[in-house]
Formats: C-alpha cells, sequence, structure tokens
C-alpha cells in the first residue's frame, strides 16, 4: 500500500454475533444448548467484560471502507456495542427468545492447555486464552469517528441472532 502497487483496508472485530456465527462464535457456539434449557460450558472465565461485533456491523464497514479513499492503509475497528460478560450475553439472547437463563460453566485455560498436549486444536484454542481470561474489550472511536456510524442497537443483534440459529 506505502509503495501504491495496491490499496489496502483492514477491517477487524472482536468476537462474531449475528445470524450465520453458529460454531465460529464462542456465545452462539453453546446458544443451541442453551435454548433446549440445558447448562452450557464457555472458555474461559465467563465474568469477563468481552466485546461483540455483529456481522452484519462488520458487511457495513467493509463495504464503506472499500469505497472510501481516504480510509485505506490502515485498520479499522468494527462498530461494537458496549462489552458484556458471556454469561450476560446468552442470558439476554435467551430472553429475546423467551427462554430462562441457564447455568452457564466455565471451562478454564489451565485445562485447555492440559488437552492441548494430545488435542492440536484445543493447543490452538488455549494459546488464545487471553482473550477469556481478563477484559477483552475493542476501541472503536476513530471508526465512528471517520464514517459516522456505530453498531446495530443490541437488542437488534440479540434478536437476529437467535432468529438466524437452528435448533
Amino acid at each position: 500500500h506505502e509503495a501504491g502497487r495496491i490499496r489496502t483496508v483492514e477491517v477487524r472485530g472482536s468476537d462474531y454475533v449475528g445470524p450465520g456465527t453458529g460454531v465460529n462464535g464462542h456465545v452462539t457456539r453453546v446458544l443451541p444448548t442453551a435454548m433446549r434449557g440445558k447448562p452450557v460450558t464457555v472458555i474461559g472465565r465467563s465474568d469477563q467484560p468481552h466485546s461483540y461485533t455483529d456481522v452484519g456491523d462488520v458487511a457495513r464497514l467493509l463495504v464503506a471502507a472499500a469505497d472510501d479513499e481516504r480510509s485505506h492503509g490502515r485498520t479499522w475497528i468494527v462498530p461494537t456495542n458496549a462489552p458484556r460478560t458471556q454469561e450476560q450475553v446468552l442470558t439476554e439472547m435467551l430472553r429475546t427468545a423467551g427462554r430462562p437463563a441457564v447455568h452457564v460453566r466455565s471451562l478454564p485455560i489451565g485445562l485447555l492447555r492440559g488437552i492441548g498436549a494430545v488435542s492440536p486444536f484445543m493447543r490452538e484454542v488455549a494459546q488464545l486464552g487471553y482473550q477469556w481470561s481478563a477484559p477483552y474489550v475493542v476501541d472503536d472511536t476513530a471508526t465512528r469517528s471517520h464514517f459516522g456510524f456505530g453498531p446495530t442497537p443490541w437488542d437488534e443483534v440479540c434478536r437476529r441472532t437467535v432468529d438466524g440459529l437452528t435448533v
């Protein structure tokens, strides 16, 4: 980009929520089980604030950034709602669906590291454990200021996520 041979822009979000995220989102991975009223296990701590990015907002920013030459050559954080804990997100999505809250268990990162000794996939998940053992919050201030829009309202994100589930 700096040499002028290509035009680039990078768009980053946090963990995805929204229709179609399924097993690719940490919360949406367990949401179908929770919708059936069963307890769920989340990776890391369930009580730490975490940013969740709506996939529709990702698409909206990708289009806006591609069309705005002034945005090229840098990274933009997708407009994202206020952070919530994994347990809060699950409870709010269940409430949106008219379902009661479920028990949310935590899978400690240390245990994932142990499982990672025999499972390459779990080893990779454990390497990302820092995202689930302390607050993991994105700052989208520059994006909101430059592009002039914020995230989809959280209640709509919850509704679209729940409506997009295959339970």
